[in-house]
């Protein structure tokens, strides 16, 4: 039996689960005098969370952040914030009241650790998370936040009565932030004395971001091989506006600002 802040008592409830459900959470809010059991479920997608026999209503949902110690939002489908627990507040410095009806991307102005913007109205999170796929944990920069901070963000999926939530939560990564730019310093001044590069050293995790399509993995197979926008056309019998159709939805998966970007970030993901 767990305590938490806010009146809720988590037990957890003893049963042989589904293959669906990874665990099973009974939470008792004792001021409204209420009782649901909260599963977490893993469909080979996103992490979901729900409630035995029916969805759990937007306010359930809102109970269970508002008593959790780390930070954590819950935002619409169309990206808008609806809730900001108080761990989120202190973590951000941002209040409740400035953050609830803005878009996530404008309260949050993540960026990655190579600049590259990783909060914009075209989430790939989002569009991953209603699509029921899943979404691995990422590191951004909160630029928005006051002061800015690192953290490491988790997401999970509630179908609600009023349709979908979905949920982040973070934590704090400054600490090993700090100590990755000090590896990669000592890396470079490595690097410069071997020939090696520092990016073959390093193992960072990427921003999720939606998958690529087969056609997209040929284009970026032939600018990998330096080939240009009519030669791509030529050797795929398509029109080169399909072609620069093609590298600009691969431009924003990537997060990448040129074609160069887009190869690089390509062969790190090993996706050619």
């Amino acid at each position: 039996m767990i305590r938490g802040a806010g009146g809720l008592r988590f037990a957890r409830v003893p049963q042989k689960p589904p293959t669906r459900v990874c665990e099973s959470i009974r939470v008792r809010n004792f001021s409204a005098g209420s009782s649901l059991e909260v599963r977490l479920l893993s469909a080979a997608g996103a992490l979901r969370i729900g409630v035995r026999g029916r969805p759990m209503r937007d306010v359930e949902v809102y109970d269970l952040l508002k008593g959790a110690a780390e930070a954590g939002f819950a935002i619409a489908p169309d990206g808008v914030v609806r809730f900001w627990n108080e761990a989120a507040e202190k973590l951000l410095g941002v209040p409740g009241k400035k953050a609830c009806g803005r878009y996530c991307f404008e309260v949050i102005q993540g960026f990655g650790a190579a600049g590259e913007p990783v909060c914009s109205p075209e989430c790939p999170v989002l569009e991953l998370a209603r699509a029921g796929k899943p979404v691995p944990s990422f590191d951004l920069e909160a630029c928005a936040a006051i002061p800015k901070c690192w953290v490491n963000v988790s997401t999970l999926v509630a179908p609600t009565t009023a349709g979908l939530l979905v949920i982040h939560l973070l934590r704090n990564i400054n600490a090993r932030k700090r100590l990755e730019q000090v590896t990669r310093k000592f890396l470079e001044a490595v690097c410069s004395l071997t020939g090696h590069e520092v990016e073959d050293l390093l193992n960072a995790g990427t921003v999720p971001h939606l998958e690529i399509t087969e056609r997209e993995r040929q284009v970026l197979d032939l600018l990998a091989q330096g080939a240009s926008t009519q030669e791509i056309a030529r050797k795929l019998e398509i029109s080169k506006a399909t072609v620069r159709n093609h590298i600009q939805h691969l431009l924003v998966k990537l997060h990448a600002h040129s074609r160069t970007e887009a190869v690089l970030q390509s062969m790190r993901e090993r996706l050619i």
